[in-house]
């Protein structure tokens, strides 16, 4: 018999919300991000975990790299300067859906989509600094990480799949 996550995911969020219902654990910026997060990572380790349950990554990528943005907003940050991570962190989720499950290379068509438009008005909507274009650069750059990382995911896991 196999255990079901699915059911240990609800009790943990009805938890979660009764404890800040009840006036035990304070209603925080972090703890509304963290849920879609923890949402997210939780389909991502289902789909690694099992070939049947590849296609769960893309739901999985789309709610930890939302959380990102939704953190943002929730924390005060300006949206005029980051609100194009709403439209790129799809389309990251598409990529990652792209490289991990096999036959899935529909999901470049709105990747690729999402991550220019994206990346296109991130940067723009950054280049506002008054920065020449190599600080903004300094600034997302680990961006470049992200994507070799996911490469080399993607590479390990056609080797081994």
């Amino acid at each position: 018999m196999r255990f079901n996550w699915s059911g240990l995911v609800l009790i943990g969020l009805g938890l979660l919300f009764l404890l800040v219902n009840l006036g035990f654990l304070p209603f925080s910026v972090t703890l509304v991000a963290a849920i879609p997060f923890l949402l997210g990572m939780f389909f991502i380790l289902q789909a690694v975990g099992g070939r049947r349950e590849r296609m769960l990554i893309l739901p999985g990528s789309i709610l930890t790299l939302v959380s990102v943005p939704l953190y943002l907003t929730l924390a005060g940050y300006s949206m005029e300067r980051w609100w194009a991570l709403w439209v790129l962190a799809p389309g990251l989720a598409f990529f990652t859906t792209a490289a991990v499950v096999r036959g899935a290379w529909w999901a470049l068509i709105p990747g690729t989509a999402c991550t220019v438009v994206g990346a296109a008005f991130l940067v723009g909507s950054l280049g506002d600094f008054g920065l020449p274009w190599a600080l903004t650069i300094g600034r997302i750059w680990p961006l470049l990480l992200i994507g070799i990382g996911l490469a080399l995911i993607a590479h390990g896991r056609r080797r081994t799949g």
